[in-house]
């Protein structure tokens, strides 16, 4: 309720009684329908950290998401779409773009390698933010190859402001590079 209510504080609070509970039940872990809620709780928990400025406490839930030993490869993608996501989110708040680019090939053979097992909308997010992390590191030819699979993609129904946003900023790269044509 707190956390759909936009209620940062609350959320926060309720979700980290959770992870206590959670927690001091450790040997639940192992099953893989509680390491999903429990996957689920840190995303959410990260959530309300990252919006609160809980620097540390995002630090802290990254850890604990590396931690978990998946049972099953559905889990073992959840566990790196999720880690990796909020690990580029954070890196994006504290303006840390070359920690995203480090982890860029990472991400690659990641959604390569689970792709059956990562949401279509998660694996288009993942690519317009490296598109933009390169370009916030003057890299406009690899933020333009990325740029390129969400324009080629054609899923058109997954994450359609991520493939309008795509185009606008294809067309603002190509005309920062000088490519009027292509633009007309």
């Amino acid at each position: 309720f707190h956390r759909l209510s936009k209620q940062a504080q609350e959320s926060n609070h309720h979700l980290r009684l959770l992870l206590k509970h959670f927690e001091a039940h450790a040997a639940l872990l192992s099953e893989a329908e509680y390491q999903e809620r429990y996957l689920n709780t840190l995303n959410n928990y990260y959530n309300s950290c990252h919006i609160l400025g809980q620097v540390d406490e995002c630090r802290t839930v990254m850890e604990k998401i590396a931690q978990i030993n998946p049972s099953n490869p559905k889990m073992e993608a959840a566990v790196f779409h999720n880690l990796h996501y909020i690990q580029m989110m954070y890196h994006f708040q504290q303006k840390e773009y070359i920690q995203i680019l480090d982890a860029a090939e990472t991400i690659k053979d990641g959604l390569k390698k689970y792709a059956a097992n990562i949401p279509k909308n998660r694996e288009m997010a993942f690519r317009y933010n490296l598109a933009v992390a390169y370009y916030f590191m003057g890299l406009k030819d690899k933020a333009l190859d990325w740029l390129i699979t969400i324009i080629g993609d054609v899923r058109q129904e997954v994450r359609q402001d991520i493939q309008l946003l795509a185009h606008i900023f294809h067309l603002c790269l190509h005309f920062e590079n000088g490519n009027y044509l292509l633009i007309e």
